[in-house]
């Protein structure tokens, strides 16, 4: 993936492997925002509509179905832009794919991304442990899903790194992967 900044958007060049991965990913995130709340996995569930905060804060029975709602209504939102995101980096055989994201978009991707890579994390057991792997043979001792889900986190953390570098608003030292 190459990435910079243009026009006022961020634009993504992604090779046709990075499409196929990206193109699952948004697959993946659709399937579980149309999910109602309820019906998304326990473990997933619990890192995307934790009600521990609803607890601390107070909040009665009825104020925390408001906000597990608003929440899921937050999430579903961003089912149309995933959508049109995976249209436009449809494969074109060995062509570069680009992706061109408003600064609004590139905002709405780093969420889609971050909860995806929540979800990986929660149903494939993944902590601060593994995500301190460093080495192929650490890497090889995870189990095959656990080891997929591992790199699925590692390579979103990435592109999160990249849109937030290019992003204007100062958000910090990031490692610069962009150009």
């Amino acid at each position: 993936m190459k990435a910079s900044r243009e026009n006022d958007q961020i634009v993504l060049r992604l090779a046709p492997s990075e499409v196929q991965f990206l193109r699952r990913i948004f697959a993946g995130i659709i399937r579980q925002y149309l999910l109602k709340p309820e019906e998304v996995h326990p473990s997933v569930a619990d890192v995307w509509y934790s009600k521990r905060g609803c607890v601390s804060a107070g909040l009665n029975e009825e104020q925390t179905r408001e906000w597990i709602e608003n929440l899921h209504n937050l999430k579903s939102a961003n089912v149309a832009a995933l959508r049109r995101w995976r249209r436009s980096i449809a494969p074109r055989g060995e062509a570069v794919a680009t992706l061109a994201l408003s600064d609004e978009d590139s905002q709405a991707l780093l969420t889609v991304l971050n909860d995806h890579r929540l979800m990986c994390a929660a149903r494939h057991n993944i902590g601060e442990e593994e995500m301190d792997i460093r080495t192929i043979a650490q890497v090889e001792k995870l189990r095959p899903r656990q080891r997929a889900a591992l790199m699925d986190v590692m390579f979103l953390g990435a592109i999160i790194e990249t849109l937030l570098a290019l992003l204007p608003g100062g958000y910090g030292d990031w490692p610069l992967y962009a150009q």
